[in-house]
């Protein structure tokens, strides 16, 4: 796809939500996945998998909150993983960076504890940094409460793909009736403080 085509599919910008005490950190190291996070702290990434609860990082670089993943084994009696376990969920969920839509964000940012930190990135300039390790799901891939939708590693689609793969992926699946829409966007990267402050866009009264 086209980063115009990125960038219709996800509304022009993407956030990122975190606690508010991860920014300090996030101005000295960017962002990176939590496995990444828990490598260089000399944390076995192992003992990160399905967290109850949040989890601090003494971080060389800033200490790090990492969220926890307790909607993740809410779907523990469900069958809604494609050959995989949950403790594979969320291993690689791990290795990712997520990202939502800006509507789509600013209204899952008011149903988390706070203080948060949001940051508002213009989707063309993100698509030229990073495509094409840009994947797109139509789902919050690591959310399995209530009726989790079925997933497995094709609910990530690369932005070197055209529209239509990600568009029709779970229809002829047959898992859904119609075309899907964008939720989530993830890198399986980091972003460097430089590339950050490329890509942040300015509040309005800045």
């Amino acid at each position: 796809m086209t980063r115009d085509e990125f960038a219709s599919l996800v509304g022009g910008a993407l956030v990122h939500i975190t606690p508010a005490r991860n920014a300090p950190g996030i101005a000295r190291h960017g962002l990176k996945p939590a496995r990444q996070l828990a490598t260089e702290a000399g944390v076995d990434p192992a003992s990160l998998l399905l967290r109850t609860e949040r989890i601090h990082l003494p971080h060389p670089e800033g200490d790090v909150m990492l969220n926890t993943q307790e909607v993740l084994r809410m779907g523990r009696h469900q069958t809604f993983l494609d050959g995989l376990s949950l403790e594979d969920w969320s291993r690689q969920l791990d290795t990712r960076l997520f990202f939502w839509t800006a509507a789509r964000g600013e209204a899952f940012a008011e149903s988390l504890p706070g203080p948060l930190a949001l940051y508002r990135l213009d989707a063309r300039r993100f698509f030229d940094v990073f495509a094409p390790d840009i994947f797109l799901s139509p789902i919050n891939s690591g959310n399995a409460a209530r009726r989790a939708a079925k997933r497995g590693s094709w609910i990530y689609v690369s932005v070197s793909d055209d529209v239509g793969a990600f568009r029709l992926n779970r229809r002829n699946r047959g898992l859904v009736r119609t075309p899907d829409t964008v939720t989530e966007v993830s890198l399986t990267g980091p972003v460097s403080p430089e590339q950050m402050r490329h890509l942040i866009i300015p509040p309005p009264d800045s």
